[in-house]
């Protein structure tokens, strides 16, 4: 949990302590507030025995329509960080590192990452989600997160390339989605190889 707050490589981004520090206290507040809630039934989140393989679908079905969900507002939230006033006044700090390096998805203005926190722990309060499904989804997110930002190739092919956060990185105005690049394919801002077609972007921010 310290370690975005302490490691000192060399050319840190301006702030970058203070903002891990803030981010993860962030992350852990909204972390407190959706246990809360699920707790007291102020949200929709289920916990629900599963003994039938009908809740066990339905259990599948609400982990890929969370995913849904948020790589489709993510993009657009993204994209809105990309404006030239947001992304002066925000998004410019995450764009300090060029080949982003373990832990550096932590540095992020943090009325930005409020922002997108209010996106990805969102869905049990839109939708009945299941905690298990919560749980997986919030794993593939927070699994990606890091990943994005390792420096470290994995690619899993017709899924997900870490490859892909990187070019963002280097050429701002390509692959905003996240971690999936089907919004980015829809909307001709991917740049990268997908199921063996190569693709270039056919619009910018």
């Amino acid at each position: 949990w310290g370690h975005p707050i302490i490691s000192n490589k060399p050319q840190r981004g301006k702030y970058h302590g203070v903002f891990a520090l803030i981010n993860l206290c962030l992350a852990s507040a909204f972390v407190a507030a959706t246990t809360e809630c699920a707790v007291k039934g102020w949200n929709k989140m289920q916990f629900d025995a599963v003994g039938t393989n009908d809740q066990a679908c339905l259990i599948v079905w609400q982990f890929v329509w969370a995913v849904i969900w948020q790589c489709v507002v993510e993009y657009y939230w993204h994209r809105l960080m990309h404006l030239p006033y947001f992304y002066k006044a925000f998004h410019k700090f995450h764009h300090h590192y060029k080949a982003p390096e373990p832990w550096d998805d932590m540095y992020i203005h943090p009325l930005e990452a409020f922002g997108y926190y209010c996106i990805l722990y969102s869905p049990p309060f839109l939708f009945p989600t299941h905690l298990y499904a919560f749980l997986a989804y919030m794993a593939v997110m927070g699994t990606c997160g890091v990943l994005d930002h390792s420096g470290i190739r994995l690619r899993l092919p017709g899924v997900y390339d870490t490859a892909e956060h990187d070019r963002h990185h280097e050429k701002y105005e390509v692959n905003y989605s996240f971690p999936f690049p089907h919004m980015d394919i829809l909307h001709g801002t991917f740049d990268g190889e997908f199921w063996g077609k190569t693709y270039k972007p056919t619009r910018r921010s």
